[in-house]
């Protein structure tokens, strides 16, 4: 599957799309890791289709994998300091490689900008491609949503200079 995928920038009309993806994941990839109240309320929270193409204005960089029909199935971003704020896939992509090519692209861009590391907040379920991809886990983060207990992973890769 990734070799029919294409990673590039973000452009206005991939925000309805993205949103969508978001929910989607959350609901049937993040399920198997998180209650269903705990799924309802991160599934809640997905930004709109306004603030989802606004996430852009604050200067990070936005990574769109698309099908061969510029369908959206994967996207990520990673702000300025090194934080990746959104790594998403679509369900059926999953396990297919459209991750790696991602993350690729995210950490080429990292290191073209001079980034000493990359950091995220990974969920449950995401945390083993992260290590997979050499990120260490910092600590576990234990917070709530809505009054539900919820939790994610904070991990950080050092970038070598290349």
């Amino acid at each position: 599957m990734a070799a029919d995928v294409i990673v590039r920038k973000y452009r206005q009309k991939d925000a309805g799309p993205l949103c969508v993806l978001v929910v989607r994941s959350v609901k049937q990839v993040a399920s198997y890791d998180y209650s269903a109240d705990q799924v309802r309320v991160w599934a809640d929270r997905v930004p709109s289709r306004e603030r989802m193409d606004d996430l852009g204005l604050d200067g990070r960089l936005r990574f769109v994998a698309v099908d061969l029909m510029d369908e959206p199935v994967g996207f990520a971003d990673l702000e300025r300091n090194g934080h990746i704020g959104y790594f998403y896939c679509a369900p059926e992509v999953v396990g297919t490689g459209v991750g790696r090519a991602l993350y690729e692209a995210l950490e080429k861009e990292a290191v073209e900008l001079g980034l000493k590391r990359l950091f995220v907040e990974a969920s449950e379920t995401a945390k083993p491609f992260f290590i997979w991809l050499g990120f260490s886990v910092d600590h576990k983060r234990e917070f709530e949503i809505e009054r539900v207990p919820i939790h994610n992973w904070a991990m950080v890769k050092l970038l070598s200079a290349s």
